[in-house]
């Protein structure tokens, strides 16, 4: 179940960053440029970057944090 989730997540995670992403899985039909909207058009990279960005930061802080509770957490042992 959990990896289920995680997986669904990830997939989420994706499609908003890309999206039309799946489209012609499982069945479907279409393409991933022409399940866009019409205002999409040469917008793309404006809006991956809109979506990459905190994405990234937030890896960023997080790993940020995990550097600076390395002290204490090896005093904890």
């Amino acid at each position: 179940m959990t990896a289920l989730a995680t997986g669904f997540v990830a997939f989420t995670v994706v499609v908003l960053i890309w999206p039309g992403f799946g489209v012609g899985w499982f069945g479907t039909e279409g393409s991933a440029a022409a399940s866009l909207p019409d205002a999409f058009a040469g917008e793309r990279l404006q809006y991956t970057l809109s979506q990459v960005v905190p994405l990234l930061l937030f890896l960023v802080i997080g790993l940020l944090f995990y550097a600076l509770g390395a002290k204490t957490r090896r005093a904890k042992g």
